[in-house]
């Protein structure tokens, strides 16, 4: 995020598990759509991408952004990520830090379960937008690039 008086980089959202600014890993993953919000004069962002995850920015508290939404088949489960903030050549970057022991080792690993297998809740392509709706409560709407709109309370 760029302040607009100064002309200078101010915040940057580092969601990859890559060091961050480092281009090293080959990492090609982009930021296709965003939203902006504020709840108790408190801003957020949603980002979501070619990485097929929605996350959730907290630009006021660093470290209480998560991965809302994760890509099917997706080995990061539950919190393995965590968010840290730390300046950067005077740049605040609020960064990913994924937890070893929370990923998932593969299929052979999971305890069997009787059954059809539930689709996985994330999408299958590029996210493509994001909105938030207030209803009776608030929603957030995803599209992906292969036509699917998704609704997540």
């Amino acid at each position: 995020m760029w302040n607009l008086e100064t002309g200078f980089r101010q915040i940057t959202l580092w969601g990859s598990n890559s060091p961050p600014f480092s281009k090293a890993h080959g990492n090609n993953q982009s930021v296709c759509a965003m939203q902006a919000g504020c709840i108790d004069r408190a801003g957020f962002l949603l980002a979501g991408g070619t990485d097929q995850r929605i996350r959730f920015w907290d630009l006021e508290s660093p470290t209480e952004s998560y991965l809302a939404i994760p890509a099917p088949n997706d080995p990061l489960i539950g919190n393995a990520l965590t968010y840290d903030r730390r300046l950067i050549d005077g740049t605040s970057v609020i960064y990913a830090v994924a937890q070893p022991s929370q990923i998932k080792a593969g299929k052979g690993d999971e305890i069997p379960r009787g059954g059809p297998e539930p689709p996985p809740p994330g999408h299958r392509d590029c996210i493509s937008d994001i909105s938030l709706c207030k209803a009776s409560q608030c929603f957030l709407l995803s599209a992906s690039r292969d036509g699917v709109i998704k609704v997540w309370k």
